[in-house]
């Protein structure tokens, strides 16, 4: 019996000591930092907010990661034909449960019927993004010929610009990024013949301009076309004049 005793008092201490340095205590309450709720309109908002909070709780390989998750039993020290409880699975399903209660707590009423009977929070994750694919694919597409169509107009360079930014912001945020140049080539494709001269400048670059250097240039092009807009003489106030003086 005392041997008994003292075989399984190691096992308790490693288990103990093990469990605290792995307890989520840096996991966030949803109610306090996820207010937005998933709806069926809305997945991509949703997942845009989602995944910073995951990343920063640095649990983001229990959604993407299936190979992340531990045995559930490991040989016992003592014992080798025997299976106890592995301490890091133990861990890794106390986080995940948490997180599970997270993504839970984000989905609105009319989805969850949907998600029962899943207990993971990597199987709801996958089957949140099968329900929404098709969405996803639509919305991409949206966007693309939203920032290819993209004109200025009667826009201000800075809406224009942010108009543009949020189209790329969108689609970085839902895997399609797009690089600089490509940005580059939708912005000066929706401007308009007043500012060819910067767009030829742009053009012969060797290197391509990055967005910022990008938008501070258009910025000090519009205000020189609104400096000469406001010298240029106005011609209808002398004939004005002059019509009044002969009458």
């Amino acid at each position: 019996m005392s041997s008994s005793s003292s075989s399984s008092s190691p096992i308790n201490t490693t288990t103990d000591s093990t469990a605290p340095m792995n307890r989520p205590t840096s996991i966030l309450t949803p109610s306090n930092h996820l207010q937005l709720k998933l709806t069926k309109d809305n997945y991509l908002s949703w997942k845009t907010v989602i995944i910073p909070y995951i990343n920063g709780n640095k649990i983001l390989h229990h959604v993407d990661n299936d190979s992340a998750v531990p045995p559930q039993y490991i040989a016992s020290p003592s014992s080798p034909t025997t299976l106890v409880l592995n301490p890091a699975y133990a861990s890794w399903f106390e986080i995940d449960q948490l997180l599970l209660s997270v993504l839970m707590s984000t989905i609105s009423e009319s989805l969850v019927p949907s998600l029962v009977g899943l207990s993971s929070s990597r199987a709801v994750w996958l089957a949140l993004e099968k329900m929404f694919s098709s969405q996803s694919r639509a919305r991409v597409m949206t966007t693309r010929y939203t920032l290819a169509t993209l004109k200025k107009g009667n826009l201000t360079i800075t809406d224009y610009f942010q108009k543009a930014k949020a189209c790329t912001d969108l689609l970085a945020s839902i895997g399609e990024p797009i690089s600089d140049s490509a940005i580059t080539s939708y912005i000066l494709a929706g401007l308009p013949h007043d500012y060819d001269s910067l767009i030829a400048t742009v053009n012969t670059q060797v290197e391509a301009f990055p967005l910022d250097e990008l938008y501070g240039h258009l910025l000090m092009h519009e205000l020189r076309i609104d400096q000469q807009a406001l010298s240029t003489p106005d011609i209808t106030a002398p004939t004005a004049n002059f019509a009044a003086k002969t009458s």
